[in-house]
């Protein structure tokens, strides 16, 4: 009897071990979408993944995060909403570019869509303007 019990309450705690599993992988798995963009002259299209879109406090990365290229393509895209504020930032191989907050953007039920200018770090330290959309699936 001592051995069936056992038994059951192995199995029950296997159980309980995959279900949490699962629930934590759901939650860690991020819509893509698409980052489409023009900053100054040059145009930018990137996979980005968005995280809590349907929240005022969204978030996209086109890289693991928000300093480096993990990707390997010389680019760094970045956002993160404060409910009524979107700070974007922008690296293209050894130029950056960023702004605390975006002067014109609104947001829908798939994406988002902006414009304003953004500093460039280093270099010229100058406005460059910036026009852009995020698709978020």
């Amino acid at each position: 009897m001592k051995k069936m019990t056992s038994i059951i309450l192995i199995l029950m705690l296997v159980a309980c071990d995959n279900e949490n599993s699962n629930s934590t992988s759901k939650q860690s798995i991020k819509p893509v979408g698409t980052f489409v963009g023009t900053l100054g002259e040059k145009k930018y299209q990137v996979e980005v993944k968005c995280s809590y879109f349907k929240e005022d406090y969204f978030i996209f990365r086109s890289d693991s995060n928000d300093a480096e290229d993990s990707t390997g393509d010389g680019l760094v895209i970045s956002g993160d909403q404060n409910k009524d504020s979107l700070a974007i930032s922008i690296g293209d191989h050894d130029k950056w570019f960023s702004i605390g907050k975006i002067e014109r953007w609104t947001k829908n039920d798939s994406g988002v869509v902006g414009s304003g200018n953004l500093w460039e770090q280093g270099g010229s330290g100058g406005l460059v303007p910036l026009k852009f959309s995020i698709a978020c699936e």
